[in-house]
């Protein structure tokens, strides 16, 4: 288990099955104990810890501190590709957000359909005040006890359509919460699951190559806030917008 701790916020990464847990103050956001972090192609799908080589190592330098791994090589049948990616996940010291970045090495041999990472969160308590945003149409909130089950997504989820306007999704439990900005949006989306009478809501990212390939790094952003609810996270995000200049 690696630790990276920047003020009140800190990362714990499980080399073993490769998921991370975030800590703000004593408030942890564990990835559900099921996920394990895969890449579809069309022949089937490839799981990270399928790497014919994976090594990780820590990463300090002047905005931030975290760790990349490197995922070399993987096996279909009986050949070994060469395909390899990295990720890097790290705190910005001055904001103390959190970085999620899926890079492409090497795009040898394989063409990658989706990417499935980071992770959906562990969000099980059958709860009113454990609830779910989703830019769906003109905004959703989805309480974990929520009756109803939730539906297909208009148009699978995509960032900047009807089914995700803005590119971000958050969810908070007892007045903590979290909020996952996806930086690189144009070829990415969201999934989300929420049974009728829950006791669950589970969200996670997407992401999908550009002209067949993957290309170009892909960067979620992970904020931890503490004391907030929905209208928070919505100025957060147009903070976001501002710094961006739009």
């Amino acid at each position: 288990m690696t630790n990276i701790k920047v003020n009140s916020v800190k990362i714990c990464f499980d080399e073993e099955n490769l998921r991370f847990t975030l800590y703000r103050d004593g408030t942890a956001w564990e990835w559900n104990p099921s996920y394990e972090p895969y890449l579809e192609y069309q022949g089937g799908k490839l799981r990270f810890k399928d790497a014919v080589s994976i090594s990780h190592e820590q990463v300090e330098n002047g905005v931030g501190t975290g760790i990349r791994s490197r995922y070399e090589g993987f096996r279909i049948g009986e050949v070994e590709i060469p395909y390899v990616f990295e990720t890097y996940v790290w705190i910005e010291q001055t904001t103390e957000d959190i970085y999620f970045e899926w890079i492409p090495v090497c795009e040898e041999g394989l063409r990658v359909d989706r990417v499935y990472w980071p992770g959906e969160m562990a969000f099980e308590e059958k709860k009113e005040s454990w609830h779910t945003l989703l830019n769906l149409q003109q905004g959703l909130l989805i309480p974990n006890t929520w009756d109803t089950k939730l539906g297909e997504i208009f148009f699978g989820g995509y960032f900047g359509t009807a089914g995700g306007y803005m590119p971000w999704f958050s969810q908070i439990k007892e007045g903590e919460g979290y909020l996952a900005l996806c930086e690189t949006p144009w070829n990415a989306g969201y999934q989300a699951e929420h049974p009728a009478g829950g006791p669950y809501t589970h969200v996670n990212v997407w992401f999908e190559p550009s002209l067949g390939r993957m290309e170009y790094r892909r960067v979620m952003r992970y904020s931890l806030l503490g004391d907030c609810d929905y209208n928070d996270m919505c100025k957060r995000y147009r903070r976001y917008v501002n710094e961006q200049g739009r």
